[in-house]
């Protein structure tokens, strides 16, 4: 929820001087209790959630009940234990850095800050209060000369500790808040509260090196005919599009799996990307259900595939030969007949 939006008195703090100090913040040791309301178009099922969180230095709780379904998520620091309770199963990481992990909304909201002040114009509206607390409510549109990734934003952030306290979010048309119902920055947290006892019959997997087994390096294009064994097509740099990193994923078991990722970017910022593999790596249509998802089947390069349009989510997928192709379209404003121009231009990587 990767979540994850006056008078002279109001105006007393610029905006420049509420972002600085949020951003300072970062490095603030926060001790608090929280829970939150959040709402997204199209996910109904979020509006009868209920999400509670205890935060204390590097440990963290955090309860999320989805219509009567709870799933709970606990880090002692060193290790994290994420257990959903309707399948009776867990999932612990042990002796690994959890920054990967990182679900603090806090964090979150901070580089999305940092990111907004190039591209949106951000003013003071006032002074308001959320959750008991007095906020410093701030609104960023985005500038209609400035490429971004991102909406117009609004943010209520506390006064005293520079924590965002509620957010509301448009982008690409979907409508997203978030919003703390209640927050206690001077909590009494047991550190058994930090421990999480799971049923007896529990089924538990253990990871105690996520990237054990991941293998990951950037190559160049010639070389990934080699490493997939296969001719593989690409989509060439043009104005529109350019290739800005290729990335070459392989993860031993049973079965191995591997993959190649090439990064597309217009005017600096993220445009697309293109993820290759083999058909045995791949998942086929049927197998994830993509039209019981939101999806539909459409005709690419004379190849029968599919176009997955979930709540800004886009993906556009088919194979050709032994070889699966994947395009994630990040750049909201681009639409899917462009995307279809550009792979009617594919070549052979030589």
């Amino acid at each position: 929820m990767t979540i994850l939006v006056g008078c002279n008195q109001m105006n007393q703090f610029s905006p420049e001087q509420v972002i600085q100090n949020t951003l300072a913040s970062e490095n603030e040791s926060i001790a608090y209790y929280g829970e939150i309301e959040m709402k997204i178009d199209g996910f109904e099922e979020l509006d009868n959630s209920i999400i509670k969180e205890w935060r204390s230095n590097d440990k963290s709780r955090v309860e999320m009940e989805v219509n009567g379904d709870l799933n709970v998520t606990v880090s002692d620091g060193t290790s994290m234990i994420i257990y959903e309770e309707i399948e009776n199963k867990a999932l612990q990481i042990n002796d690994m850095e959890l920054d990967d992990f990182s679900f603090d909304p806090k964090e979150q909201i901070e580089l999305l800050l940092d990111m907004l002040q190039d591209t949106h114009d951000i003013e003071t509206i006032g002074e308001e209060t959320v959750a008991n607390r007095p906020t410093i409510h701030l609104k960023a549109e985005k500038r209609s000369d400035q490429p971004s990734l991102y909406g117009d934003q609004e943010f209520w952030i506390d006064k005293e500790h520079w924590m965002v306290l509620k957010m509301k979010m448009i982008d690409d048309g979907v409508e997203s808040h978030m919003e703390y119902t209640k927050v206690d920055f001077n909590p009494n947290l047991e550190d058994s509260l930090f421990q999480l006892d799971l049923p007896e019959d529990v089924v538990i997997e253990e990871i105690d090196h996520l990237h054990e087994n991941l293998h990951e390096e950037k190559i160049a294009l010639k070389d990934i005919p080699n490493k997939l064994n296969e001719k593989v097509l690409y989509i060439p740099n043009s104005k529109e599009h350019e290739l800005d990193k290729i990335t070459y994923t392989n993860m031993e078991g049973v079965p191995p799996y591997q993959e190649v990722s090439l990064d597309y970017k217009k005017d600096g910022l993220p445009l697309m990307t293109v993820t290759i593999m083999n058909l045995d790596d791949a998942l086929e249509p049927e197998e994830i259900d993509l039209l019981e998802e939101g999806g539909e089947e459409v005709t690419i390069r004379n190849e029968k595939g599919s176009f997955l349009d979930v709540n800004g989510l886009r993906t556009l997928s088919w194979g050709e030969g032994n070889i699966r192709y994947s395009i994630h379209i990040i750049d909201p404003n681009v639409n899917i007949e462009e995307v279809q121009t550009w792979v009617n231009e594919m070549e052979e990587i030589k």
